[in-house]
């Protein structure tokens, strides 16, 4: 049978969590306090041996320089009401898949004890975890929990990960979350902010309609991936010294705002780009590395630089889509199309700018404006020609 914690305990060495031949068999409630004493353990709260824990926390549960609570072979933890886990990490769920439902709060500071790392070394502040789900797993923080670390507030590796958030996460040193691989939804009132928002290694997807904040240096961002997708919905903010970078191709589909506070709002390595929205940044778009595809309804601005650096590709200019900067849009190092039907301006002189040898098409539809010098790249008598093209109804 299950077994509920209702009192004070102070722990020392390894806690009783080892099944019902102990006497503690799942589910484990509490709803008292329990503390690290002066002979600590890996966790206050140590779930050992092959069982995958049940824990139900609507108490205090801290674990001091180790974890508040470890879990030795995967399992779940709910944490709600005034419930508090804290320690160096939060929660650490080990060897299989865990799972976390917060309402209340988790907190990870401090540097940590050779019993939390498990090995002679102390770990230092700047890497404590919030939650920590070394198999893959899932998180799920709603609207009144909050989740923090001194370095990371969710770290989830050894498989997929998903988190979904209404809450707040904040990953002080390093990022808010950290996957390797998997999902990210950030439902309207969540909030996520770190030195990294978010990071995604191998293939991953974010879905935000809340705040995601990174810092504002030049090696920043609100969201990194190595490669995926991202839906930025209208109510939705992305911010970071880059907004966003990609290591590779980039499905990007933008309705809110997203800026990049010392560098561009979206870096990658091509893909395709859907902005009805803002993307406001010293560029609002650099691709390099390969061909993108960019359609454009809503505000790109490149405050300090220009509006859309492409190597190679298309820029699609919707009737109601403004791209604005010191230059407009530059394509480099491949074929470049521009197709217009809102306003491209510049600053400075060049609106459109597309690299010599390389086969460039401007298509100008009716009401486009072009605020600047359209360069197609080739002079009479090049190789490669370049095509300005005027549809039915266009002003030449």
């Amino acid at each position: 049978m299950g077994k509920t914690i209702a009192g004070t305990y102070t722990i020392s060495g390894y806690p009783p969590l080892q099944g019902a031949a102990f006497g503690v068999a799942n589910p484990v409630s509490v709803t008292g306090t329990i503390a690290i004493g002066t002979y600590p353990g890996p966790a206050a709260l140590y779930g050992l041996g092959a069982n995958a824990w049940t824990i139900a926390n609507a108490g205090t549960i801290t674990g001091g320089a180790a974890a508040g609570i470890r879990l030795a072979a995967g399992g779940s933890v709910a944490n709600t009401g005034a419930g508090f886990i804290g320690g160096h990490y939060g929660i650490v769920i080990t060897a299989a898949s865990g799972t976390v439902t917060n309402s209340a709060a988790i907190t990870a500071t401090g540097p940590g004890s050779t019993a939390a790392t498990g090995t002679t070394i102390t770990a230092a502040a700047d890497i404590a975890i919030g939650v920590w789900l070394t198999a893959g797993g899932t998180v799920a923080n709603q609207t009144a929990g909050t989740i923090a670390g001194d370095g990371w507030a969710i770290a989830i590796q050894g498989g997929t990960g998903a988190v979904d958030n209404d809450g707040a996460i904040s990953g002080i040193a390093r990022a808010g979350v950290y996957l390797n691989g998997g999902a990210v939804t950030n439902q309207s009132q969540g909030r996520i902010s770190g030195a990294y928002g978010i990071v995604i290694h191998a293939t991953g997807a974010v879905t935000n309609a809340g705040t995601i904040t990174g810092g504002t240096s030049a090696i920043q961002s609100g969201v990194f991936l190595d490669t995926g997708a991202i839906t930025n919905t209208a109510s939705g903010t992305i911010a970071g010294g880059y907004g966003i970078i990609v290591k590779s191709a980039l499905s990007l589909t933008n309705a809110g705002l997203v800026t990049g506070l010392s560098q561009a709002a979206v870096y990658s390595a091509g893909g395709t780009i859907t902005n009805t929205g803002t993307l406001n940044g010293n560029w609002a778009i650099v691709e390099k590395g390969a061909a993108a595809a960019v359609m454009n309804a809503g505000l790109m601005n490149g405050n300090a630089q220009g509006g859309v650096y492409l190597t190679g590709g298309l820029v699609s200019n919707a009737a109601s889509g403004l791209i604005e900067g010191t230059s407009g849009v530059v394509i480099r190092q491949a074929p470049g199309t521009v197709i217009n039907s809102g306003t491209i301006s510049a600053s400075a002189t060049y609106a459109v700018f597309a690299s010599y040898g390389f086969a460039n098409q401007v298509i100008v539809n009716p009401g486009a404006v072009f605020n600047g010098v359209v360069e197609g790249g080739n002079p009479m008598g090049s190789s490669a020609a370049s095509t300005l093209e005027f549809t039915a109804g266009a002003n030449g």
